[in-house]
């Protein structure tokens, strides 16, 4: 795990000192070591900072370059297979000179060219520059899980792990400025769903599963791999699915163990994570490190993570985490927002947990996120077992809304046309494989994963989500949907998610733990906006504040003289939590706003 970052310099008006500048912005994610390649014939400028998780030598130092030093590669994140692939290229005639996956991509590329992509089992965002051709090739894994941005501007094309090494570029390059539209698309879903733009003009995202090549001037993006439905398993019985079901999700965690610095689990308690926990220490000979977070809070639920850990026989570690210790450095952490992909207050709780892990020795994590998308595990997945086809058009899309934005803090009327495009391409899908896909290719890259990437790597801790093998999650997308989801027709409460994982959970875990409804690690954003009320008022209410030019000054007083952070009450209704969440984004869009903008 790594940060990326370069450019092309058609218009010279660039330097090395530009390289090193973007190299400081990503420092947090590559401490271990610095690196830069630069072509001035050609302009190319490639830079890299290094996370040493595999081969911990200077051999596995980028940017690394192949023998006849006509490929040369920047790299972020892990080729889980890179031991199969190596081998079978060793046996071609390939001389590796170090044990490191970057140097399998290299010589990948050079036996199968832009085809090596499929061989690939991992996450990954890397820049491939090839001298013989010209080109700038980009690479985003398959479901997103490491970012990669773009820029095209005035003679200089762009690239980084984080929006925020543009910051270095010069004004006539670019400078940042908000696109409105998206941010209001941001506040109202909690995520942009878009896979290709930002809330910064000019600042793109390489889309999941695609690749760009810059060459002769001339920019193309292309996919490599789709989420595509088979009916190849419709009829194949349960028990077989089942079997097949453990052994690809086995096969991903054990691939997800290869490292050569400490690995641990990430543990909630409940059954996602439990059961990688489970898996990981059936595959280690020796105990694994499991670690969860405790709150000073009603629901804390670090308990079910120590009765895991105790029926597994894991090495646990419960790391206290304080609301004053978010409202003491907001501040600092909302740097690591990048560019706002998400007001996910896990955000900071993975910021502050992985600075903690990491005085543990702890480097690599595994996390139990993407079964929820994968498998059915939200509530609303619920909705497609109600009978859709007898209701109007605009009412079944405003349920499929409802599903992937769960926040209405506009009109949604402002939305049909975002939302219609993102359906229509599901079109011939039935109900529960068209939320399916809104949560994988949209909710995951551009949010859920965008908090583990940005909130891991502001310690320079690498997470790894085993849910996410493509090979497991392209096998449970096609399984029938009552292999995933079962229960009431008409009550979510009643109605049985991830079915298929809870019977895998039941070979390996507690009844009490398999059974669990999904709770996740949740900031305390009440008890945070109540210790910081005053502050919050002032942030939203300057005179350059966002939220005055997008909203009233009348609404904006009523979430603080209506709002129930005041309240004392032990529980909150449900537009109750709506208008706190939407105070918590105001407060979010503003402390980001004056940090970012500061930067440039």
């Amino acid at each position: 795990m790594c940060g990326i970052f370069g450019f092309i310099d058609k218009s010279q008006q660039l330097s090395k000192n530009t390289l090193e500048l973007m190299s400081q912005k990503l420092r947090h994610r590559g401490p271990d070591a610095q690196g830069t390649f630069i072509n001035r014939e050609k302009n190319v400028y490639l830079g890299h900072n290094r996370l040493s998780i595999i081969d911990l030598s200077a051999n596995g130092n980028q940017p690394m370059s192949n023998e006849n030093q006509n490929l040369w590669l920047v790299y972020n994140g892990e080729i889980y297979n890179y031991q199969e692939i190596r081998q079978y290229l060793m046996a071609k005639g390939h001389v590796f000179k170090s044990d490191s996956d970057t140097e399998v991509i290299l010589h990948a590329y050079e036996e199968w060219g832009i085809s090596c992509l499929e061989k690939f089992r991992g996450m990954f965002a890397f820049a491939l520059w090839d001298n013989n051709a010209g080109k700038l090739i980009l690479v985003r894994d398959r479901l997103g899980i490491k970012p990669l941005y773009y820029l095209d501007n005035n003679g200089v094309f762009a690239f980084a792990s984080e929006s925020k090494a543009f910051l270095t570029l010069k004004d006539n390059i670019w400078q940042p400025e908000i696109n409105f539209d998206n941010l209001q698309f941001l506040l109202g879903f909690n995520f942009l769903p878009s896979n290709t733009e930002t809330i910064l003009q000019g600042i793109k995202k390489l889309a999941p599963g695609n690749y760009l090549i810059l060459q002769n001037n001339q920019i193309t993006i292309e996919p490599y791999w789709q989420l595509k439905k088979s009916r190849q398993l419709f009829n194949v019985k349960f028990a077989d699915s089942l079997a097949e079901f453990e052994r690809l999700l086995e096969e991903s965690v054990r691939l997800r163990m290869r490292s050569d610095v400490p690995v641990g689990i990430m543990l909630s308690g409940g059954l996602d994570s439990s059961v990688i926990a489970a898996l990981a220490q059936k595959n280690c000979p020796t105990k694994i490190n499991t670690i969860t977070a405790s709150f000073n809070h009603k629901q804390d639920e670090s308990h079910y993570a120590q009765l895991v850990a105790q029926h597994i026989g894991s090495n646990h570690h419960t790391l206290k985490i304080d609301t004053q210790d978010v409202s003491d450095d907001l501040e600092k952490y909302i740097g690591y927002f990048d560019d706002l992909s998400s007001f996910d207050g896990g955000l900071i709780t993975n910021i502050i947990l992985t600075q903690k892990i990491r005085e543990l020795g702890v480097i690599v994590l595994l996390l139990g996120e993407g079964a929820d998308e994968v498998l059915g595990g939200y509530s609303w997945y619920g909705l497609s077992k109600f009978p859709f086809n007898l209701l109007p058009n605009k009412i079944r899309n405003l349920l499929y809304y409802y599903s992937i934005s769960r926040n209405l803090s506009f009109n949604p009327k402002f939305y049909w046309k975002k939302l219609n495009n993102l359906i229509k391409d599901f079109a011939d899908q039935d109900d529960f494989d068209v939320i399916c896909q809104l949560e994988c290719l949209y909710q995951l890259p551009n949010h859920y994963l965008m908090k583990v990437d940005k909130g891991t790597m502001a310690n320079a801790t690498e997470a790894r989500v085993p849910y996410l093998d493509h090979k497991f999650v392209e096998f449970a997308y096609n399984l029938p949907a009552k292999y995933k989801l079962r229960g009431s027709l008409y009550s979510f409460k009643k109605s049985n998610e991830k079915y298929i994982l809870r019977q895998v959970a039941e070979k390996y875990l507690p009844p009490v733990i398999c059974q669990r409804k999904k709770q996740g690690f949740l900031l305390p954003v009440s008890d945070v906006l109540k210790a910081n009320l005053d502050k919050v008022h002032d942030y939203i209410f300057a005179a350059d504040s966002l939220s005055r030019q997008l909203f009233p000054e009348k609404k904006l007083a009523k979430l603080f003289s209506k709002t129930m952070i005041k309240s004392s009450k032990p529980y909150l209704n449900a537009g109750e939590i709506e208008k706190e969440l939407f105070l918590w984004k105001l407060w979010l869009l503003e402390c980001w706003q004056k940090h970012y903008f500061s930067n440039h």
